[in-house]
C-alpha cells in the first residue's frame, strides 16, 4: 500500500521513470485488438507518431549524414504529457522540450513551439481548443495559460489582466466547453477547479483539499462530456469526480488498489461517444473503461515498449471520429487507436 502511495505521489509531482519490466512485444503481423480473440474486439491499434517520417526517400547519404549530425532530424517527441487534435493536425504539450508541438501527420511535419511572446515556456502540461479557433496552453512553472491560434501564433496570457487568472498557482489541466463557451482550469497546487470565460476573467471556482465530496487531493486531469459535466482525475484520492457545468458535484467512482477497475496512479480522462469514461493509469501501464455509472469494462494495453504497450502513459482524447490518442509518455510517442462500433451502431 505504501508503495502505491509513493508511487502515486512521485509519477504526479516530479514525473520519475521506472524502466517497464520486459513484456513481449504482440507478434508481428497480429493487429493487436482488445479483448484478445474468441470475444469480440472493442479497441484496435492503429498507429504510433514519434517523429517526422522522411517524405525524401532519393536523399543522399551524405545529405542524410549531415541531417542527423545538425539536427534535422531531431524534431522528436521528448516527454509527451497531452495532446489535442483538430484539423487533421495533433497538438502535444511536451514539458521534455520545453514547448508543444503541431504535427500534421499526413505530411510527416513536427514544429516545436517554445515561446509566449517574449517568454520562454517552461513545463506545458495540458493543451485543448477554444472556441475561436485558437488553443489554450497550460504552464504548471510559469503559473500561466496561455492562448495561441492553430499555427502557433501566441495570441494572449490570460494571467495578464487583473481580475483574471492571475492568482493561478500551478494549472496542470484544462477543458474547454464549447457549447458554454467556458474554460475550466485544474490548479493542482490549490486543489481546485478554476471557471473562465473564454478571455480568462474568472466566473468561479470550486474544491480545496480534502477527501469529501467536491474537495481533491491533487487533480491533475479534466475532461467534458456530451452534457458538458466535468470530470475530474482526484489522483491522490484515488477517484474520478463529476460535476455540473457550475460545478456542483454529482458522483464519483474509484477506490485504491492494484486490481482490474481499482485505480493506482490515475492520470488522463476521456469520455467516449457512448459516455464511457477512458482512464489512463500509470502504474498498470494501461488504460481502463468504466461505464458512465463507474462499472468496469474493460481495459488495453500492458507494460512495454511495443504496439499497444505503455511506459507511464499521460494524458488521452477521443476523436470526434472514435479515434484514441494516448501520450505514452516515457515511450516518447502518441499512440492511436480506434473504437469499433457494435453491429447496431
Amino acid at each position: 500500500m505504501q508503495r502505491i502511495i509513493w508511487f502515486g505521489l512521485m509519477t504526479l509531482v516530479s514525473g520519475c521513470s521506472v524502466a517497464p519490466t520486459a513484456v513481449s512485444p504482440p507478434q508481428a503481423g497480429v493487429e493487436p485488438v482488445w479483448p484478445a480473440p474468441p470475444l469480440a474486439p472493442r479497441i484496435r491499434y492503429l498507429s504510433q507518431i514519434r517523429a517526422p517520417a522522411d517524405p525524401d526517400r532519393q536523399v543522399n547519404l551524405l545529405k542524410r549524414i549531415t541531417r542527423r549530425l545538425f539536427g534535422a532530424d531531431s524534431a522528436s517527441l521528448v516527454r509527451p504529457v497531452a495532446s489535442y487534435s483538430v484539423a487533421g493536425k495533433i497538438y502535444v504539450a511536451d514539458p521534455g522540450a520545453q514547448g508543444f508541438w503541431i504535427i500534421d501527420p499526413d505530411r510527416g511535419r513536427f514544429r516545436l513551439v517554445q515561446q509566449a511572446g517574449k517568454e520562454s515556456l517552461m513545463s506545458p502540461v495540458a493543451i485543448t481548443g477554444g472556441a475561436r479557433g485558437d488553443l489554450y496552453l497550460a504552464d504548471s512553472a510559469l503559473g500561466k495559460v496561455l492562448r495561441y491560434d492553430l499555427e502557433g501564433k501566441f495570441l494572449a496570457s490570460l494571467n495578464s489582466t487583473r481580475g483574471q487568472t492571475s492568482e493561478l498557482k500551478r494549472p496542470v489541466a484544462l477543458a474547454f466547453s464549447q457549447n458554454l463557451e467556458q474554460l475550466y482550469i485544474a490548479d493542482v497546487a490549490r486543489h481546485e477547479i478554476w471557471i473562465t470565460d473564454p478571455d480568462g476573467k474568472r466566473l468561479g471556482r470550486f474544491g480545496g483539499r480534502g477527501t469529501k465530496p467536491g474537495r481533491f487531493n491533487f487533480p491533475t486531469h479534466l475532461s467534458l462530456d456530451d452534457d458538458d459535466q466535468l470530470l475530474v482525475t482526484d489522483a491522490l484520492n484515488f477517484r474520478i469526480q463529476t460535476f455540473d457545468s457550475e460545478g456542483h458535484f454529482l458522483s464519483s467512482f474509484g477506490h485504491q488498489g492494484d486490481g482490474s477497475g481499482d485505480l493506482a496512479a490515475p492520470k488522463g480522462i476521456a469520455v467516449d461517444h457512448r459516455g464511457n469514461v477512458l482512464v489512463v493509469d500509470a502504474l498498470f501501464d494501461a488504460v481502463q473503461i468504466f461505464d458512465s455509472q463507474g462499472k468496469f469494462l474493460l481495459s488495453f494495453g500492458s507494460r512495454g515498449t511495443g504496439s499497444g504497450q505503455f511506459w507511464l502513459p499521460g494524458g488521452i482524447i477521443v476523436t470526434p471520429d472514435n479515434r484514441i490518442l494516448v501520450t505514452d509518455t516515457y515511450n516518447r510517442r502518441i499512440q492511436e487507436f480506434q473504437i469499433i462500433p457494435d453491429d447496431g451502431e
